[in-house]
């Protein structure tokens, strides 16, 4: 009689360990739900940003192929355990707000942290309910990675192109047009009065105090946030990050 007691309760005990194991593992599946749908969601939302807003094929082609191979990835685990899982009326958080984009940088940034994160918790869950696709999901985050690193060089290019295309008051200083007042003191009223591009033209100074006038200059503007424009010296421009230089004809032959 004992020992049918002492079974059962041990029998008791694995039927409610499974019940765990079930409810753990349907958890699990849960996680893995909304993070799919996340990273595949971000990931459309950067590839339309690519395509439509930046207009860059080959990143657009990168993201699409990232966007794939997760898919690709994520076949090894089982279809109908994750959408079984899916419980949009319990999801606490289905009725979270998100904060605005107020712009295309601010879109993509948001995107790609979104990516990343739930890349991340896709590899981490995985570890408990197969660990054959951790490798592939680790591979796509480090991706991820270089592709911010794109679209912060192509967000950067297209800052600098609307920068330029803005704004209407456009200065031309040097020692020549300034009436021996300092430049520098030029360029701030300048900038107080609206000036939205300066561009430096110097045909006499040596080339040392060229380049230190536009290094101050270069300062100068980019606390204001205005452009700065180098007039021939594509040497000088490089040096100081200028936002561009100005090319004569005769400058191009």
């Amino acid at each position: 009689m004992g020992q049918v007691l002492r079974e059962g309760r041990i029998g008791g005990l694995v039927e409610k360990y499974e019940a765990v194991r079930l409810m753990e593992k349907k958890a699990f599946y849960r996680v893995l739900d909304a993070n799919l749908n996340r990273a595949c969601e971000g990931l459309r939302v950067l590839e339309d940003v690519a395509r439509f807003v930046l207009e860059d094929a080959l990143l657009t082609e990168r993201i699409r192929g990232a966007r794939h191979e997760l898919r690709r990835v994520i076949v090894y685990l089982s279809g109908e355990e994750l959408l079984a899982a899916r419980d949009v009326g319990r999801d606490s958080g289905a009725n979270y707000l998100e904060t605005p984009h107020p712009d295309a940088a601010a879109l993509i940034t948001a995107n790609l942290r979104r990516v990343q994160e739930a890349l991340r918790v896709l590899e981490e869950t995985a570890r408990c309910l197969n660990p054959e696709v951790v490798g592939g999901l680790k591979r796509l985050r480090f991706l991820f990675y270089e592709l911010e690193q794109d679209f912060a060089r192509r967000v950067k290019k297209m800052d600098k192109v609307t920068l330029l295309q803005g704004p209407k008051l456009y200065v031309i200083v040097g020692t020549a047009h300034t009436a021996s007042r300092p430049v520098l003191d030029v360029v701030r009223e300048a900038i107080r009065g609206g000036a939205g591009i300066i561009q430096l033209r110097e045909k006499e100074l040596p080339a040392r105090a060229f380049y230190e006038l536009a290094q101050a200059l270069r300062e100068l503007t980019r606390e204001a946030g205005v452009p700065l424009i180098i007039n021939d010296r594509v040497d000088v421009a490089a040096a100081v990050g200028a936002d561009g230089v100005h090319l004569g004809q005769e400058d191009l032959r």
